[in-house]
């Protein structure tokens, strides 16, 4: 406790680094201030603005290198729109969204121009909650009444403690559980993704049915190949934010070092760490039944997605770099996907305005063809295997039956997400501080999963201590 408090005084005395949680952010205010997010002001939405401009004719868009849906849709909205691509400068800020999280506020402190930029779920309330660095999106002209058709969650994520929206994004991220459907049929006499979801349906269960796993496997097969896929779910269950009060506080987190160790000593998880060659392998090697993936590591293009690389189509690099077949691809029906425990999301793109916008009509065009045109997101959907944040749209899509996913055996996966991302809520629950609380507490769970600290108090120390330093405006006891 001296140890953190120590921390706290040491960071408060400084100036907070680019990557800390910014408590001068002024929250829609215009003083500073280190309050939790339930002593914010709420105020009312201001009126759209009605004269709404361009004072510059180029659009300059910031972002992260590995964002490839940037590229793609920039010729989407230059098709649509007319607009010239030399008019839409893409600028890039760091190699992913976590360096992006931080190149973006290096960026802002310069002077060089900027409209729009990136920003990754887990630290968009960063930007939201800083007036320096976002406005509101009724300055461009548009409220949340402008996006009715919006999975809500999207909605409660872009929009700042005090109230005030000013993000929103193009896809919504709900997840499923992806399964190797001819083990589960060996194994657990499953013979369609409605029965899975009857082996996995609650956390109860899901022990359940990977203790009965393991064993009819020979010890062979966990039921999830990775602590963090887990951890996605898991983490949509918490009852309270990181920080409320102004406090610190673990919530549900804390069951999940109980639970994660018990699934590593009994093999229930294979505790393979994610974006290895060896998360993939588990899958086709049936070390490992399955795993969570969300939206974007569904698509099918060909860009190397999770599911592409469970399949093993594009599993390896030859040579020059390219992705090629592995030596193990699996059969086009031996994938499949279900809800899993609960409604959840992982991750997702949305859209901050600059404050020093000023190509504010074409900042409009770009989010409402992204974020709100029915026609152009139902296309946008069709031609890249998105899940677009349309609920209208992507029912349209499911009730068609066009949608059929080519290594889930044909499956409509849009079906599955669907269903999974109308039970999200996070009403309440999100806060400015979230990425930071999130990083340390993964930080902590890693290191009891490899025995670098010697048991679940000291994990939980560990992520109080790292807590603490991340956000020192914040009390950690």
């Amino acid at each position: 406790m001296k140890k953190r408090l120590l921390a706290a005084l040491v960071a408060s005395a400084a100036v907070l680094s680019l990557a800390g949680c910014n408590d001068n952010s002024g929250a829609g205010t215009s003083g500073g201030s280190s309050s939790g997010a339930s002593e914010v002001s709420k105020v009312e939405e201001s009126a759209p603005a009605t004269d709404v401009k361009d004072d510059d004719d180029t659009l300059t868009i910031l972002t992260w290198e590995s964002n490839s849906d940037i590229q793609v849709q920039k010729k989407f909205f230059c098709e649509k729109t007319g607009i010239s691509e030399d008019k839409i400068k893409i600028v890039t800020v760091g190699a992913d969204g976590e360096a992006g999280r931080d190149g973006i506020k290096q960026y802002m402190l310069g002077s060089e121009d900027a409209d729009l930029f990136t920003m990754d779920a887990d630290w968009t309330p960063l930007y939201t909650n800083d007036d320096t660095l976002t406005l509101p999106y009724s300055e461009i002209g548009l409220t949340t009444a402008d996006f009715p058709d919006a999975y809500k969650y999207t909605i409660d994520l872009g929009t700042a403690e005090n109230g005030i929206f000013k993000a929103a994004s193009f896809q919504a991220t709900p997840g499923g559980f992806v399964y190797r459907a001819d083990l589960a049929k060996e194994y657990l006499g499953v013979n369609n993704p409605d029965e899975m979801q009857e082996k996995v349906k609650d956390w109860d269960t899901f022990k359940a049915t990977a203790e009965t796993l393991y064993s009819a496997s020979g010890n062979k097969t966990s039921l999830c190949s990775t602590a963090g896929g887990i951890w996605q779910v898991f983490q949509c269950f918490r009852n309270q934010p990181w920080v409320k009060d102004n406090k610190f506080q673990l919530d549900t987190a804390e069951q999940f070092y109980d639970l994660v160790t018990e699934y590593k000593n009994n093999h229930y998880c294979a505790a393979v760490p994610q974006w290895e060659a060896a998360w993939y392998a588990s899958i086709r090697d049936g070390s490992a039944l399955g795993d969570f993936v969300p939206t974007w590591g569904l698509t099918t293009a060909g860009g190397g997605s999770i599911l592409e690389n469970f399949n093993g189509a594009t599993a390896e690099k030859d040579e020059n770099g390219n992705l090629v077949p592995s030596a193990d691809v699996l059969a086009a029906d031996a994938l499949a996907i279900c809800p899993g425990p609960a409604g959840w999301y992982w991750g997702g793109t949305y859209y901050g305005v600059s404050s020093r916008c000023n190509t504010k009509a074409t900042a409009k065009k770009w989010i409402e063809l992204f974020c709100n045109d029915s026609a152009a997101m139902k296309e946008y959907a069709e031609k890249t295997g998105d899940f677009v944040n349309n609920k209208p749209v992507m029912n349209d899509i499911i009730n068609a039956g066009t949608n059929k996913n080519k290594y889930l055996g044909d499956q409509d996966h849009f079906k599955v997400l669907n269903e999974v991302a109308n039970k999200i809520d996070i009403t309440g629950k999100v806060t400015r501080y979230d990425s930071q609380c999130k990083g340390a507490f993964n930080d902590s769970v890693q290191s009891l999963l490899k025995g670098e600290v010697a048991d679940k108090a000291a994990a939980i120390e560990k992520c109080k201590d790292d807590v603490a330093k991340a956000c020192p405006g914040v009390v950690v006891e």
